[in-house]
């Protein structure tokens, strides 16, 4: 059975799929709305409206530099240095998130830019002749009818944090599971092939919470449609899952989750866990269990211990499977059951799972 390195490989299409959806860029998926009108709302709408701001302030020297003197000369600002927008690209990952996420955090001073922009038109077309009045020097973004509202504001902070989900879940499966120094220091290895299945749940879990409440927002049938097709994108690459066992597998045989997540996530599932049971009995009876004992690993090849890392929603989704119950008492009957029903080991979030089945050899469980 082969598996490419990185627990993202696993996620790669499906992520990309259905955020091409909720990122407004796959119109064409879309039922149940009027092409014309819905690309009409992403122009106008609330992230449309930004993108033709900050393209306009990332074309203008004279717009960045009085943006870079309001923070400079705001004693209030609680970040070194200035910030300049980001321009959302269709080739980087989450880049509309990465563009909304700094405009949150300028607002104050892209709405000063803006005021002190049109103010300053209109005292120009004061002095201007007839002629000059009728050709608008003003940007098309700056017009009344294209201006980001209270409304519009608010709109791209509950965006944000959606996209927030999505990119705590990309901080941590896009890698190739090696252990390397991270940004503050910390040693850290993202990519685990055990955090597969349980991204998707996380992300399909958000984008439920997203569909209950664009229920009440103004612009609900946009974004339900968004919201809908993006985890009708990603639940159908969640299936697929049974036809690679070896995902459902690497959860269980962490330490720390063990059956938790498997039990937690299909709860109301029929027939999913047993599927799950099933195929994981399977994988173990046909490759596993009557391998020869003498089996060594390379010490060389194993990473060290994780450390403390920053956390994100997606370390806390995963905190709580580990806080679950494990209820697995039933027969014993092999070395892989008999660990099933042995009470769990005290074992950090933070520990290499690898770590821990390399002290339990020579052992069949630990080849698995």
């Amino acid at each position: 059975m082969s598996l490419q390195p990185g627990g993202f490989a696993a996620l790669d299409m499906s992520f990309t799929l259905s955020l091409r959806l909720l990122l407004l860029h796959d119109t064409q998926a879309l039922e149940d709305l009027d092409p014309d009108d819905f690309d009409e709302w992403t122009k106008r709408g609330p992230v449309g409206k930004l993108h033709n701001l900050v393209v306009w302030i990332n074309r203008s020297n004279k717009a960045t530099v009085i943006l870079r003197r309001l923070q400079d000369d705001d004693p209030d600002k609680n970040y070194p240095g200035t910030l300049d927008v980001v321009l959302d690209n269709c080739t980087r990952w989450l880049s509309q998130y990465y563009m909304i996420e700094r405009a949150i955090k300028l607002r104050r001073y892209l709405e000063e830019l803006v005021d002190i922009t049109i103010q300053t038109n209109r005292k120009l077309a004061r002095s201007r002749s007839k002629v000059e009045k009728s050709r608008s020097s003003l940007p098309s973004c700056l017009e009344e009818d294209n201006l980001l509202t209270d409304a519009d504001w608010e709109a791209l902070n509950w965006f944000s944090n959606i996209l927030a989900m999505f990119n705590s879940c990309l901080l941590r499966l896009e890698g190739d599971c090696h252990v390397r120094l991270r940004k503050g220091g910390a040693e850290a290895q993202y990519g685990m092939v055990w955090q597969v299945a349980i991204a998707y749940e996380f992300l399909l879990s958000t984008l439920e919470r997203a569909k209950t409440e664009s229920a009440d927002r103004p612009e609900s049938s946009y974004l339900s449609a968004c919201i809908n097709s993006a985890w009708a994108k990603l639940n159908k690459y969640y299936t697929k899952l049974d036809e690679t066992p070896i995902y459902y597998a690497a959860t269980v045989l962490h330490p720390g989750i063990r059956w938790a997540f498997l039990t937690r996530a299909y709860s109301g599932r029929e027939g999913w866990i047993d599927k799950a049971r099933y195929l994981i009995q399977t994988l173990w009876e046909e490759e596993y269990r009557d391998l020869p004992a003498q089996w060594e690993i390379a010490d060389s090849n194993l990473p060290v211990a994780v450390r403390a890392r920053e956390y994100n929603p997606f370390d806390s989704f995963q905190d709580e499977l580990m806080s679950y119950p494990n209820s697995e008492e039933e027969s014993v009957a092999d070395e892989f059951e008999r660990w099933q029903s042995t009470k769990q080991d005290t074992f950090s979030k933070h520990d290499n799972p690898l770590e821990y089945w390399s002290a339990k050899r020579p052992c069949n469980g630990c080849r698995m």
